[in-house]
């Protein structure tokens, strides 16, 4: 079937023969096209440079790929496979992070209106999701313990904030009163990533509680997270 019959545009055409000198190859069972080439290809399927451009459709973009050598494809293969094996064998190292939340407690008996500082194990990067206090009080946790110790942080009031766009250190601070809103038991939304920032990075986490509560109290914390990074 002549192709005018598929593109008007080519009526009247006429067939050449074809000239002297080497052929373009045909797949056959000897010889084969790689998979590899990223062009469209006409019919019939030849691979030799001239012949992989779409040049009898119109309105269609035009490619000229070089062709590899049939006596490429085995290393072409090979590569591939050793590719998809390495892909498939893969595997974390370690056992991997843990996929549920880990408690951290820690706790300070103290007069109304004093203040405690410690430290609790959690993890080098961390994830906040609730914290829990049994007394109203004010937790607040620091990357390191010059972050904690150094002015104004011991003195800083609850109605002053870090200093924005500054290094501080400060992973939260938190005033829970147990009113509503404002639960003993609260939900960070959105969960609050903290980390170490020692010089050589552990999973401590250095706080400080300020008891609120009017009265003297053991005020003890809870606090909810996913580890993210382990020791």
């Amino acid at each position: 079937m002549p192709l005018s019959d598929y593109f008007p545009q080519m009526k009247g055409w006429k067939a050449v023969d074809t000239p002297d000198g080497m052929k373009p190859q045909i797949p056959d069972a000897t010889t084969q096209v790689s998979p590899y080439l990223r062009a469209p290809l006409p019919l019939p399927l030849q691979y030799a440079p001239d012949t992989l451009k779409q040049y009898n459709r119109p309105g269609l973009s035009s490619f000229r790929v070089s062709p590899q050598s049939p006596s490429s494809f085995p290393a072409i293969n090979a590569a591939s496979a050793g590719v998809a094996q390495k892909a498939i064998t893969v595997t974390p190292s370690g056992n991997g992070l843990p996929n549920s939340l880990s408690n951290a407690v820690f706790s300070a008996n103290l007069a109304n209106g004093n203040s405690q500082v410690g430290t609790v194990t959690m993890a080098p990067v961390f994830t906040l999701v609730f914290v829990q206090t049994t007394a109203i009080s004010r937790i607040q946790l620091y990357a390191t313990a010059a972050a904690r110790d150094t002015s104004p942080e011991p003195t800083r009031p609850l109605s002053v904030p870090p200093t924005p766009g500054l290094d501080n250190g400060v992973i939260a601070d938190f005033y829970l009163t147990g009113q509503p809103g404002i639960p003993l038991l609260f939900g960070c939304s959105p969960p609050i990533v903290g980390a170490n920032e020692d010089t050589s990075p552990t999973g401590t986490v250095y706080w400080r509680i300020t008891n609120l509560s009017g009265s003297t109290n053991t005020i003890t914390v809870t606090i909810n997270f996913l580890e993210m990074e382990q020791t």
